[in-house]
């Protein structure tokens, strides 16, 4: 596509992408509400994931590594949800997330000494820990 408006979006969205990485759906929203119409944002979001600008899948995974041993699985995957990420690729990836060993690394790191169990659960479901979860990892600190 040689439309002026094409390669306009290209380079916003590649300076965007200068920054940090971006889900199709953010960047189809940002371009359009730069006024670009919506061939054209097509266009240019085919063309980035094309390129490999844009991967959702890759971005999902670098999120959870990144958010993995301090939250749980449905704060990652409410985060992710809001920023534009499907559900199938959430499902895929998270699917390989042990959420009891992220829930114990979270606990040991804040709580050194395993302090009452009360303030560690409230911690646990404050990062988005599922109670099974919490359940599993206080008798699993309370049993060492």
């Amino acid at each position: 596509m040689t439309d002026p408006a094409y390669n306009d979006a290209i380079a916003k969205a590649v300076k965007k992408l200068a920054r940090k990485d971006w889900f199709v759906a953010e960047m189809s929203s940002y371009l359009a509400g730069e006024g670009f119409t919506a061939d054209v944002v097509d266009a240019a979001t085919a063309h980035l994931k094309r390129r490999s600008f844009i991967d959702d899948r890759r971005l999902i995974r670098n999120s959870i590594e990144k958010h993995r041993h301090d939250h749980g699985i449905a704060w990652i995957r409410q985060r992710l949800s809001h920023r534009g990420a499907l559900e199938e690729d959430l499902d895929a990836e998270l699917a390989e997330v042990s959420e009891v060993e992220a829930a114990v690394l979270a606990a040991r790191k804040k709580f050194p000494k395993g302090e009452d169990s009360a303030r560690i659960a409230r911690f646990l479901s404050s990062r988005g820990f599922a109670e099974e979860t919490i359940e599993s990892v206080l008798s699993d600190l309370h049993s060492q």
